[in-house]
């Protein structure tokens, strides 16, 4: 797919906004694709909303007879997550955290475990902390057993790390995510609100991923989400290749193309028969969002 007709464009993309701590807690999507609440005051009330955000989230998930508890060093935690990841996973992906993952996430940042009555693990989240180059919260293995497909657990997971990263001082989250991952790309983009900051077309033995941020703010959680309705209505009103472009499902040399030539972004994932057959992901102009 070439890109060279594209009217928003320059031979060195700019850098991402993404890195000024000023911008972050406040950046955000533009409101006609988005659920943008900017009217809801009590926004700016951070520990009531962390604290009703979260209460919410557990409530849902106490609901369906699951329980959340923080990743801690006993045997049965670390027991519990490696034959969750080895049912859930090939033997080469499960292998990739170790124990002394685990220990990291325990003394450097947290894991969340979603767990049956019983103590079974049944979805994991771990987070870890870095200052540089702002204060941020980094997300591995994202995962809820297939057995609770439908629940939206997984977007449940995701915003309650989100909070909890807020609660402990980070103001950005950032992750890489495999762009084949049609489920966890419509997560993030779409329901969390995640920004695709760049695109990584060959990591070394893990191939092509997006790198992915998120302010961690009242306004960065709830402003930032996709409405597919208000998607497809602004397609239709706005000009493709100047306000927006599409790059088809898995297309590697578009999406290389994008970011190393353009100043646009991926802001939305269209999941493969939704608006369209084959998916696409979305992308604006970063002067677009505010």
């Amino acid at each position: 797919m070439n890109l060279s007709w594209l009217q928003r464009k320059s031979q060195t993309a700019s850098a991402p906004p993404f890195s000024n701590p000023d911008v972050l807690p406040s950046f955000q999507k533009f409101e006609g694709y988005a659920r943008a609440v900017y009217e809801k005051e009590e926004l700016f009330n951070l520990p009531s909303y962390l604290e009703r955000e979260k209460t919410c989230i557990l409530n849902y998930i106490h609901s369906l007879g699951l329980k959340l508890e923080l990743l801690s060093q006993r045997v049965e935690d670390f027991e519990g997550v490696f034959s969750y990841l080895a049912k859930r996973y090939t033997e080469e992906i499960a292998r990739e955290i170790s124990a002394f993952d685990l220990y990291r996430f325990v003394e450097y940042g947290y894991g969340l475990l979603l767990k049956e009555e019983s103590g079974k693990v049944v979805g994991t989240i771990f987070e870890l902390f870095y200052s540089s180059p702002v204060p941020s919260s980094f997300t591995i293995r994202l995962s809820v057993d297939e057995s609770l497909q439908g629940y939206n657990l997984g977007y449940m997971l995701m915003k309650y790390s989100c909070l909890l990263s807020m609660e402990k001082g980070a103001i950005v989250k950032r992750a890489i995510i495999k762009v084949d991952n049609a489920v966890s790309l419509h997560i993030n983009l779409n329901k969390i609100g995640w920004f695709g900051e760049d695109f990584l077309p060959d990591i070394p033995k893990l191939g092509p991923f997006m790198k992915l941020v998120l302010p961690l703010s009242p306004y960065g959680l709830e402003s930032n989400s996709i409405d597919m309705d208000r998607l497809s209505a602004f397609m239709e009103k706005h000009k493709k290749g100047v306000d927006y472009q599409k790059i088809p499902f898995l297309d590697i040399e578009s999406l290389d193309q994008l970011y190393r030539k353009t100043d646009f972004v991926v802001v939305a994932f269209i999941p493969p028969g939704r608006i369209e057959e084959k998916g696409s992901y979305l992308a604006v102009p970063k002067d677009s969002m505010y």
